[in-house]
């Protein structure tokens, strides 16, 4: 008796899996991207002049966010604001936003300065068409990871057009390329480092360092990290976009 009931739960569990394994399994979808409204947009000469933009429908200016791209300024490409800035979300509130590509070492004689002046002028361009694309001038965020981070950073310092923020992992050139160029007219900055101690490009001392230097120079400066790195973790169990949004609501003037 015991083993004849042995077997039949063997053979159910045996269907079971066989069930189990024929229906498809869910798979967890991730949000649909968001087309711009202007793709692929020249802002220059150099063929790695193009941005995207998505308007944000509102009755008013709105605000605008621009996204530069990291990968060390010699690759990386602008469809990678999808990996750090939640797209739709800013749209849903009345939000533009612009994604950059800019031309890498390969393309400027291994001169830094000349990308930094390549997405100026980006800047420049959106600003040109603020009237025609509903943009608000004067609320404007500049965010990136890595070289996007740095190329945020000295855009904030040195043009006056930026009004908030937004780095993702501050890597190694920043006492090079943005310590030289800071002051007080820098605008509040954001820095969310999620890279650990190894992360010899990525250090949370570049991140530290650059903290440093806007408690020195009365510049608002919030830093994050993971708390095993040595930055503290956001609060409330936030993750980095939930933080780099609220920053920019709050310094727009603007209810999260």
């Amino acid at each position: 008796m015991r083993k004849s009931i042995a077997s039949v739960v063997a053979v159910l569990l045996v269907l079971a899996a066989v069930q189990a394994e024929g229906r498809p399994r869910r798979q967890r979808r991730s949000p649909a991207r968001p087309k711009p409204t202007r793709a692929d947009v020249a802002y220059g000469k150099h063929e790695r002049n193009k941005l995207d933009f998505w308007q944000a429908k509102s009755g008013k200016p709105t605000p605008l966010l621009v996204f530069f791209h990291g990968g060390g300024f010699r690759r990386g490409d602008k469809s990678t604001i999808h990996h750090k800035i939640l797209v739709n979300e800013y749209l849903s509130k009345s939000v533009s936003c612009a994604s950059v590509n800019y031309p890498f070492l390969q393309h400027t004689g291994q001169n830094y300065l000349a990308i930094m002046r390549e997405c100026e002028s980006a800047i420049d361009f959106l600003r040109e068409h603020a009237s025609e694309w509903n943009i608000d001038t004067k609320r404007v965020a500049a965010s990136g990871p890595s070289a996007g981070a740095i190329i945020s950073e000295w855009l904030g310092c040195t043009t006056g057009h930026i009004s908030v923020i937004g780095a993702f992992q501050q890597p190694k050139g920043t006492s090079i390329l943005v310590l030289p160029f800071f002051g007080r007219r820098c605008p509040p900055i954001i820095i969310y480092q999620a890279s650990p101690t190894s992360d010899r490009v990525h250090h949370p001392d570049n991140a530290k360092l650059l903290k440093a230097t806007c408690d020195r120079k009365k510049v608002e400066c919030v830093v994050w990290g993971t708390g095993k790195n040595g930055i503290p973790r956001p609060p409330n169990g936030k993750n980095d976009k939930q933080v780099m949004m609220e920053f920019f609501f709050k310094h727009w003037g603007m209810e999260n």
